[in-house]
């Protein structure tokens, strides 16, 4: 039923893209370029053509867990098509951002309803919440070899972005980071976490399933002596050990996940950090 529940889909974009085709008789791609890119003046934006990228055009990688970096495979730019394959500038960012903000791009009822939360905190395209005390407006994105951040502060008219060709750098970390400093909050400096050896024989004290709030769990379970964790039954992420009854995830370096234990010494809990923030759970 429409409304009844959320979860992000890249099908669900490209649906969308498919959709704009269809009314605007254009292609997607040559849409934005005239709806978007042109008018807001965005120069340094477009959607490659393989093999005819701009010079100055970055190259992906991947990081291994020891920090050595590899080129990223090389994809098609329709991969992405309308789920997002664009490449851009942080400046360009900036033009995208004071375009809507002035109402060049979307009518006042549109923008209220993009940003208006329909279940928990997404609305249509962007995580809404209030950071800092303050309203925000913020998405991550990513592909083979590149990493995305933008977040937006409409009530304080700021605006931060953050763009790297490495997949596993904490974008979302370093532009949260930003604007901290720039409201004068606490920040930590992203820190390198190198992967130690666990004993096998103790990683069956982390399994299990801990409770976050009434309608979600994060589920630990083993695979020889590798741990994942899933939220709500979903995708199984990897975690690696960096210290005692700490694990971090390779696939976004700038969260972690601690096991906190009972005055016994028994695992009852942990504390999953991202983006400043600590969500704690409570092992059923």
């Amino acid at each position: 039923e429409p409304g009844s529940k959320y979860q992000y889909s890249n099908s669900g974009y490209i649906i969308l893209g498919l959709i704009i085709e269809k009314l605007s008789g254009k292609s997607y791609y040559d849409y934005v370029e005239e709806r978007i890119f042109r008018p807001l003046g965005m120069k340094s934006s477009g959607y490659p053509e393989k093999g005819a990228e701009p010079p100055e055009f970055a190259r992906g990688f991947s990081e291994a867990l020891d920090g050595s970096l590899r080129p990223a495979p090389v994809i098609h730019p329709s991969w992405g098509y309308s789920a997002g394959a664009f490449y851009s500038t942080v400046g360009d960012m900036l033009a995208w951002d004071r375009g809507l903000a002035a109402g060049k791009l979307l009518s006042p009822g549109s923008i209220e309803k993009m940003f208006r939360p329909v279940m928990g905190d997404y609305g249509c395209g962007w995580l809404i919440r209030e950071t800092f005390g303050r309203r925000d407006q913020f998405h991550g994105g990513g592909l083979p070899g590149f990493s995305a951040w933008i977040e937006r502060w409409p009530d304080d008219d700021a605006f931060v972005a953050v763009l790297a060709n490495i997949v596993t750098a904490p974008t979302g970390e370093i532009g949260r980071s930003l604007a901290a400093i720039l409201f004068g909050k606490s920040y930590e400096m992203p820190a390198a976490r190198k992967p130690v050896e666990a004993n096998p024989n103790t990683l069956d004290e982390y399994l299990g399933t801990y409770r976050i709030d009434a309608e979600t769990v994060r589920d630990v379970v083993r695979d020889g002596n590798a741990l994942f964790v899933s939220r709500n039954g979903g995708r199984r992420i990897p975690i690696v050990p960096f210290e005692k009854d700490g694990f971090f995830f390779p696939s976004d370096k700038g969260a972690f996940l601690r096991f906190t234990r009972d005055e016994g010494g028994k695992v009852n809990g942990q504390i999953f950090h991202q983006l400043g923030e600590d969500e704690r759970a409570v092992k059923k």
